[in-house]
């Protein structure tokens, strides 16, 4: 019942982050890039050219305009060379429908955005300019937003992603970036004797077979593999800097386990479980399998099918309302968590049964994982489970009985990606918040300031590990590496605003580079994250994310208790308290990077920053 609270959450990934305690750092704690002069103008590797790769050549495109109107040479040398690689043939990154390049994991054609325009229109290219004043709906079609985006970046350069060449043919001195596309980059490593970062890329690239989480295949059907072609030469450049802004939706995201049982036909759950049976022999699964990122072959999966999706988020709930458009004949959602999307959604659409003049629905959703094959591998046995607190996993609920679904053609993972970054050494990769060996400790003496639930809860002592909110990145401040500040990252978000989060973290990081910036001592910085998260501690719609004391201190209440309730203004107050915050987060990283709009401070919100914070109320609410 919470997940909808949630809602009013952002992912903040511009902010403060806290890096992993213990590592010795690769180079000196205090960087000094900043402070010396510049004798030669600083390189940049820019890596990818989907949105945050384009907003970042966008902001330095915005700003080398800018300095050269105000005539200002000091400020153009401190503006870096930038060389942005992109594995497709053009930029958009996973924007790009399905047939429009090389990559694996691309957004269905069909897909429409669930965060309305007004939240992502940026300050100086507005959906009215775009549409030529034309009125059009709130939330937009995938394409729609694409062509915004394009359209956006290109206005303050056309040639934007196009090398210039002078009358005799060769490259324009008066352009500070280049895009590489069709561009492989094999590795990334940092020369701390040098101090340079080498990037070893190639050129058309070699088509290697695209990999998922697991080590799987991530081709439309998943049992088919790819052959792995070698051949192009590696090429080897050094810059000063590093940015990747490969997205985090890179490769699929799949559990080994649950691709293994659809393999053989029975999991390691049966094997370790004396209750547990099969019905019947396992056999290998006889349908297709997709990941939800796979949509070339979808359509054929799924029309006058019977569907099985595994997750219950946004993307599971999007995909269940597309298989019934395009004729599924029954969709069964599996759900682990028992709180996403798909099980807070009340009606699906359906048939009318003629007897019993109840409309039967195309989508049903349970609580409950697939643990074995049945029915000579067209079937799929399932038991239900719950998260147990001591163990720390997801165990069998003994208190229900297994049940089979019965004549499944195609099973979809719908189960989330993880971001590539194979390609970085060890030491350059940034962890993720939901990194079970990531934890934090609030402060003894911590103590959270009296709210609404106050009464009913009391004062609720922190848990001893405490999980990252999910709004941060550990070892990340700024945008830059805690560990080495000229690694740096613009990471999507998950928040309402995704896309502006990622233009902010674009200018931060510019302003990282040219100076603007001065990165504090490896200390200093992890103290300042470790704040950012007491901040959210204090926050009871972000706190239950984390703290598990909390949670299960919500979770004692009442089914019928006032927070259930969003008309309750008890309940409006603190949704408001929560986007209050997320907002003020990027008002205060707008000011921190120098970005050109501006929302006021992160305790006093300006005119256009309270405006922002309504329409993301707004949207929570709808």
């Amino acid at each position: 019942r919470w997940r909808r609270m949630q809602a009013g959450q952002t992912s903040d990934d511009s902010e403060t982050m806290t890096g992993s305690p213990g590592t010795p750092p690769p180079v000196d704690e205090r960087i000094k890039q900043n402070n010396r002069p510049c004798t030669k103008q600083r390189t940049v590797a820019l890596i990818g050219c989907g949105p945050g790769g384009m907003f970042f050549l966008h902001a330095l495109a915005t700003r080398r305009r800018e300095l050269e109107q105000e005539g200002d040479a000091d400020g153009l040398a401190a503006l870096p060379e930038v060389t942005c690689f992109e594995a497709a043939d053009g930029p958009g990154g996973i924007w790009r429908s399905t047939n429009d390049g090389q990559s694996s994991v691309n957004m269905y054609d069909s897909l429409w955005s669930n965060i309305p325009k007004e939240l992502i229109e940026f300050w100086d290219y507005s959906f009215k300019e775009h549409f030529g004043g034309r009125d059009v709906p709130a939330y937009l079609p995938r394409k729609d937003i694409l062509n915004y985006v394009l359209m956006r970046v290109t206005s303050v350069d056309p040639l934007i992603f196009q090398e210039r060449r002078d009358s005799r043919g060769e490259p324009s001195q008066g352009k500070c970036y280049k895009v590489k596309f069709n561009t492989h980059v094999r590795h990334v490593g940092y020369n701390s004797a040098t101090e340079k970062f080498e990037v070893e890329w190639s050129s058309p690239p070699a088509h290697r077979e695209d990999k998922c989480s697991d080590g799987s295949s991530s081709s439309t059907e998943l049992e088919e593999d790819m052959p792995d072609e070698i051949g192009a030469t590696a090429i080897k450049d050094q810059f000063d800097y590093c940015i990747w802004a490969a997205g985090k939706h890179g490769m699929p995201r799949i559990p080994r386990s649950l691709l293994r049982m659809l393999r053989s036909g029975c999991s390691k759950l049966v094997a370790e479980s004396a209750g547990l049976r099969p019905p019947g022999s396992p056999a290998p699964f006889k349908g297709t399998i997709l990941h939800s990122s796979h949509m070339s072959g979808f359509d054929s999966a799924v029309c006058c099918k019977r569907v099985i999706l595994i997750g219950d988020a946004s993307s599971a709930e999007d995909l269940a309302l597309y298989a019934v458009k395009l004729g599924a004949e029954k969709v069964h959602v599996l759900s682990r968590s028992g709180c996403g999307d798909c099980v807070e959604t009340r009606t699906w659409p359906g048939v009318l049964n003629k007897n019993t003049c109840v409309v039967d629905p195309k989508v049903e959703v349970h609580i409950a994982l697939p643990y074995c094959t049945a029915q000579n591998g067209t079937g799929i046995g399932c038991w239900s489970v719950y998260f147990d607190q001591e163990t720390d996993r997801f165990e069998i609920n003994d208190d229900e009985n297994p049940f089979v679904l019965e004549r499944i053609d195609t099973v979809v993972f719908c189960t989330g990606y993880i971001p590539n970054q194979d390609f970085l050494s060890t030491e350059l990769r940034f962890q993720l918040a939901d990194d079970d060996e990531l934890c934090w400790t609030a402060p003894a003496d911590f103590s959270m300031t009296p709210n609404a639930l106050s009464q009913a809860l009391g004062n609720v002592k922190p848990s001893k590990e405490l999980d990252f909110s999910g709004h941060v990145i550990p070892g990340v401040y700024q945008n830059a590496s805690i560990l080495n500040p000229r690694m740096m990252y613009i990471v999507e978000s998950s928040s309402e605003f995704p896309l502006l989060d990622l233009d902010v973290a674009a200018w931060q990081c510019l302003s990282n580079i040219t100076g603007k910036i001065m990165f504090p001592s490896k200390v200093e910085m992890e103290t300042a994250v470790e704040k950012r998260m007491e901040e959210e501690l204090q926050i009871p719609f972000i706190r239950w994310y984390f703290d598990m004391n909390y949670y299960e201190a919500l979770d004692e209440l009442p089914d019928n208790h006032w927070s259930d309730d969003y008309s309750d203004p008890r309940a409006k107050d603190l949704l408001r308290q929560c986007a209050a915050h997320f907002t003020g987060v990027l008002a205060r990283n707008m000011r921190s990077a120098g970005y050109p709009m501006d929302f006021g401070t992160y305790g006093a919100l300006n005119d256009l920053g309270e405006k922002h914070l309504s329409l993301s109320l707004a949207n929570v609410a709808a």
